[in-house]
């Protein structure tokens, strides 16, 4: 055997070990870490006057579809009066969003129109420092809380040490849907791992569009476009503070009505990954051994992934013919991506049904588009997203 098989083989165990890693043995890990911790009571509802001061933010760009119906939903929730302030900030909005949010002036929502686009991470630096809640909820338009999500989550802030919070949010496909069941399924695993690492108090990653934290501790995201949800709570963690994930808050999002516009947020997603890698490392390491384990087990692992997957495949056609092993994982990739293909065929043909192939399809342009978002990370990537549909 040469030196140079020899390097691929360790690279192609290697990338085998993390991809492992990242599927299936953080949460193996994670399994076996909770069978050992003691159940935690059942919380009893707080009464009115324990409930802390909120402010909802709703960071908002040409949501007229739908921020009419958010604000309905957040007006109804079961929350003691007087106490809950809603935010909508309207990151320069070309449509109606304005319009419509002023008819809810009345009703104590408040708007903040800006001049200037900002995205996400710009309006939270920009707003969260000067608002007066105790407790500051992120949500985003298109999610939907249940009647007392947002009373539910700031029960659980009855205990100091707690420092930020993540909803429990599925996925829903909608209607109209194409072929995207496996997103809702992809969710409801992370859920439980998230759950899991709850349970540790040591939630990396919140779910973006319903988290909330305590106001003091908000730490600046910074001019670098980044991911919000992994930051924040990362912030929280390195500040010796618990991130827990509330299972009994729950709301829903729709998913993207295809595998093409999934795709397309994919891609996005990545060159936010690829900008938020060094300082999710960097407040890991502060945050100590747990943290650090998770942050690099689960979510760094996961995001490089797709790379992993195409090291594996070169590497399993480089030695081929040193072992069966090597070409029957050849094999399999050469089968997944065919299939693949006839999934994607079966998706522009309009074919609803699904089945193995639109899976593959599904799971490879997902990956692909990591690939993708990384020539969009190096040539450079906006700050601020584009409402789904745009």
């Amino acid at each position: 055997m040469s030196a140079y098989q020899t390097v691929f083989i360790v690279i192609f165990w290697v990338a085998l070990l993390l991809l492992f890693q990242s599927y299936l043995g953080t949460f193996l890990s994670l399994l076996v870490v909770s069978a050992f911790l003691r159940k935690k009571k059942d919380k009893k509802p707080a009464p009115d006057f324990e409930l802390p001061d909120i402010t909802i933010l709703i960071p908002a760009y040409n949501e007229e579809r739908v921020i009419g119906d958010k604000l309905e939903n957040l007006l109804s929730q079961d929350y003691p009066t007087g106490r809950m302030e809603i935010l909508v900030v309207s990151d320069y909005s070309t449509d109606r969003t304005g319009e419509i949010v002023r008819t809810f002036g009345d009703r104590g929502v408040r708007l903040k129109e800006l001049k200037t686009r900002l995205g996400k991470p710009g309006i939270i630096d920009e707003i969260v420092p000067d608002l007066s809640g105790e407790i500051v909820v992120i949500t985003d338009a298109n999610v939907i809380l249940a009647p007392d999500a947002v009373r539910k989550m700031m029960e659980e802030y009855s205990d100091p040490a707690i420092g930020a919070v993540c909803g429990d949010l599925p996925l829903v496909s909608p209607s109209g849907g194409k072929n995207v069941q496996r997103e809702t399924t992809y969710r409801h695993y992370e859920i439980l791992l998230k759950r899991l690492m709850g349970k540790l108090g040591a939630v990396i990653g919140a779910y973006g569009g319903f988290y909330s934290q305590r106001r003091t501790l908000f730490r600046p995201l910074g001019k670098r476009p980044i991911h919000d949800d992994v930051i924040i709570p990362l912030e929280v963690l390195a500040q010796g503070y618990k991130v827990i994930y509330a299972r009994q808050a729950s709301a829903v999002e729709e998913t993207n009505p295809t595998i093409r516009d999934e795709y397309r947020r994919r891609i996005r997603m990545t060159a936010f990954n690829l900008n938020t890698m060094p300082r999710m490392i960097r407040l890991a390491f502060k945050a100590g051994p747990k943290v650090l384990y998770l942050a690099l087990c689960y979510k760094l692992c996961r995001w490089i992934s797709p790379y992993l997957f195409a090291v594996l495949f070169i590497s399993s056609l480089v030695l081929v013919q040193t072992s069966p092993v090597y070409g029957i994982i050849a094999i399999l990739f050469c089968v997944s991506l065919l299939l693949a293909g006839v999934g994607w065929l079966k998706d522009r043909l309009g074919v609803k049904r699904g089945g193995p192939a639109t899976d593959l399809y599904h799971f490879a342009a997902m990956n692909f588009a990591a690939f993708v978002g990384l020539s969009l990370w190096l040539r450079g990537v906006e700050k601020y997203w584009k409402p789904r549909g745009m």
